[in-house]
C-alpha cells in the first residue's frame, strides 16, 4: 500500500502541469521537493545504512558506471540550478523602471491603456513587461503574463506579434509601430531606454536612438516623463 506522504506529494506534483501551463515548475516545487524528501528518507539513507550495516561483498557494491552516471546527474543539477539562479538575479527592475510606474500610477487616468516598449528579445523574463499592470496598476497591452487565460487557443500568436511590436524599437522608427499596432488601441507610450538581451540588461548607452528621434519628431506624440532610463509620451 502506498504511503499517504507519497501520494499526496505525487498528487499536488502533476495537476500543476496540467492547468498551470508554461509556469508549472514554480507550483510544483513544493510538492518535488516533499517527493525528493520522502526518495531521501525512505529508499536512500535505509539502503545505505543496510550497505554499512551488511557489509556486502565487492561485486554487490555500486560500479564505476554507475558511479559515473550518479556524478554526471550530480553536477550536472548543481550548474544547472547555478546558472537559472545567476540568471534570475540579473532579472530585476530598474530603480529608474519603479519611479516611473509609480508616477503613471499618480499621473495618469486609471482606464489608461499603455504600450509598453523595452526592445526585449525575451518577453517571458522582461521584468519590466510582467511588473507594470502590478506596480502601475494599468493596462499594458502587450504584457503576456496572465494571456494564456484570456488569449486561448491564440496565445502562441498573440505571444509572436509582441515580439513583432518590440522590435521597432531596437530596429525600427514610428512608422513601424504604426504599421504593427493601431494608435486608437493605446493612449500612452511607455519607453523603458534600458536595452536588453537574454533576460539581462546591457550597458549600450543610446540603444534607442533612431526610433527615440522618430517619435521626437512626431507631433501627435508628447512627452510627458522622462528620467535615465525610461520616457513616456501621451497622444
Amino acid at each position: 500500500m502506498s504511503d499517504p506522504e507519497e501520494v499526496s506529494a505525487s498528487t499536488l506534483a502533476c495537476p500543476s502541469f496540467l492547468v498551470e501551463g508554461r509556469s508549472a515548475v514554480l507550483p510544483a516545487a513544493i510538492p518535488l521537493a516533499m517527493l525528493a524528501a520522502i526518495g531521501l528518507i525512505d529508499v536512500l539513507l535505509p539502503t545505505l545504512a543496510h550497505t554499512v550495516s551488511s557489509g556486502r561483498e565487492e561485486s554487490e557494491k555500486v560500479s564505476l558506471l554507475e558511479s559515473g552516471i550518479l556524478m554526471y546527474v550530480l553536477f550536472y543539477l548543481f550548474f544547472s540550478a547555478y546558472q537559472f539562479g545567476a540568471q534570475l538575479s540579473t532579472s530585476s527592475l530598474s530603480l529608474s523602471d519603479r519611479d516611473a510606474m509609480k508616477w503613471v500610477h499618480e499621473n495618469t487616468p486609471n482606464d489608461s491603456r499603455f504600450l509598453v516598449l523595452t526592445g526585449t528579445n525575451s518577453i517571458s523574463c522582461d521584468m519590466v513587461l510582467e511588473w507594470f499592470p502590478a506596480l502601475a496598476d494599468r493596462r499594458s497591452i502587450y504584457t503576456v503574463q496572465g494571456t494564456e487565460w484570456t488569449e486561448g487557443a491564440n496565445f502562441a500568436s498573440y505571444v509572436r506579434s509582441t515580439y513583432t511590436v518590440q522590435a521597432c524599437l531596437t530596429d525600427g522608427d514610428i512608422k513601424c509601430l504604426d504599421a504593427t499596432v493601431p494608435r486608437s488601441d493605446y493612449e500612452y507610450l511607455y519607453v523603458s531606454k534600458i536595452p536588453r538581451l537574454d533576460c539581462r540588461t546591457i550597458d549600450y548607452k543610446n540603444a534607442f536612438h533612431y526610433f527615440l528621434e522618430s517619435l521626437a519628431n512626431a507631433n501627435e506624440f508628447r512627452k510627458i516623463y522622462e528620467s535615465d532610463g525610461v520616457i513616456i509620451f501621451d497622444k
